[in-house]
């Protein structure tokens, strides 16, 4: 019995040394350009170039004309922002309509933010209109589409 308990706290020595020295992979923290994002982080700049915006979502989009700001809360470290947030910063740039202004907002682990953003998940998109009130959140995923969802908060 003691043999097997020396050999486990060996073993998880070894195993703990082992993790403690390897590279963590890098996080971004704070307000971050797309180009940065993009250029800093491969696995954003890969969902970016497979995701192929479709028409219709693109023309929700172009048809708003009421200005809106976009803050994207996401983590470098986060598979679904790695998966949404190439997805939004595509459908604005494509669809080019000048009322829609978007922010990114990179969060450690800890998902720390401003606490105005009430932030739990990532990635969480809040939408907010001219006046800087909060119209709607899409956290983690849309509930339809991107461009389905930012609508509806419009139409609200």
């Amino acid at each position: 019995m003691k043999y097997i308990f020396s050999t486990l706290i060996i073993a998880s020595t070894i195993f703990l040394s082992a993790c403690a020295s390897t590279t963590p992979l890098e996080v971004s923290q704070g307000s971050i350009t797309t180009h940065e994002l993009l250029a800093e982080h491969s696995g954003f700049s890969d969902s970016y170039q497979r995701y192929q915006p479709d028409q219709t979502q693109l023309s929700i989009l172009q048809a708003i004309d009421t200005p809106l700001t976009i803050i994207s809360l996401f983590g470098t470290w986060c598979h679904d922002s790695e998966r949404e947030v190439p997805r939004l910063i595509k459908l604005l740039q494509q669809a080019n309509n000048p009322k829609i202004t978007l922010a990114l907002i990179s969060v450690n682990h800890q998902k720390q933010a401003d606490e105005k953003y009430r932030l739990k998940y990532t990635p969480t998109f809040v939408v907010f209109d001219q006046a800087g009130i909060e119209i709607g959140r899409i956290v983690e995923r849309p509930t339809d589409t991107l461009a389905a969802d930012i609508m509806s908060f419009i139409e609200k």
